[in-house]
């Protein structure tokens, strides 16, 4: 007799694991910029940096950057920077937003974002 249980069990690890291996097939990973500049200890913008209390950064990453690093339309499900040294306080209240914007050049703060 076969226990029910085992196959249930058997079921859901495969389920799992598909869901895993799908995910990790179709997601693609795309880099903008070269990642050889490095801010100073006390240079903004920096995405991580909270050297002074309160600080907030905008970047600009336009649609040809992200096409020519191979993107096509679609969702952003996640987003990274590159850190050389950690600075090690905590980052308090961090969030990141994110939307699109018709501007080429950051010369006011773009609001309207999620």
């Amino acid at each position: 007799m076969i226990n029910k249980y085992k196959l249930l069990s058997k079921l859901c690890a495969f389920i799992a694991l598909f869901a895993l291996m799908c995910n990790t097939l179709w997601a693609q990973t795309y880099q903008v910029g070269t990642g050889t500049v490095q801010n100073t200890t006390f240079g903004y913008p920096a995405p991580y940096g909270n050297f002074y209390w309160g600080a907030r950064h905008q970047f600009l990453v336009t649609a040809a950057e992200l096409q020519a690093a191979g993107a096509a339309n679609g969702s952003i499900n996640s987003i990274g920077f590159d850190v050389v040294t950690p600075g090690g306080a905590a980052l308090t209240n961090f969030e990141i937003i994110i939307g699109t914007t018709a501007v080429t050049d950051l010369t006011t703060w773009e609001v309207g974002l999620t």
